[in-house]
């Protein structure tokens, strides 16, 4: 998989706002990290708690994915290493 395809994501740019759909470079994984290709992605309760501001996460715009169906297409990370979840 090439780092020139787009990524998608539903961004919050500040408290109180609407989810953004927003197009991004794909960062490639660096080691200790794996590239997730998501294949759905929901909005939960908690997402919609810190977008209203009554859950503050530091850091806005925020890019939230809590609630994901994945494929992992390339692990930069010994099997050892590997933590698997599900």
């Amino acid at each position: 998989m090439s780092a020139t395809y787009p990524m998608h994501s539903l961004v919050l740019e500040r408290y109180d706002a609407p989810f953004t759909h927003t197009t991004m470079v794909r960062p490639a994984p660096r080691k200790g990290e794996v590239l997730v290709r998501i294949r759905a992605s929901g909005v939960n309760p908690l997402d919609l708690k810190i977008r209203s501001g009554n859950v503050h996460i530091a850091g806005a715009p925020l890019i939230r994915a809590a609630v994901i169906a994945a494929i992992l297409p390339r692990v930069g990370l010994a099997e050892s290493e590997i933590i698997r979840c599900g």
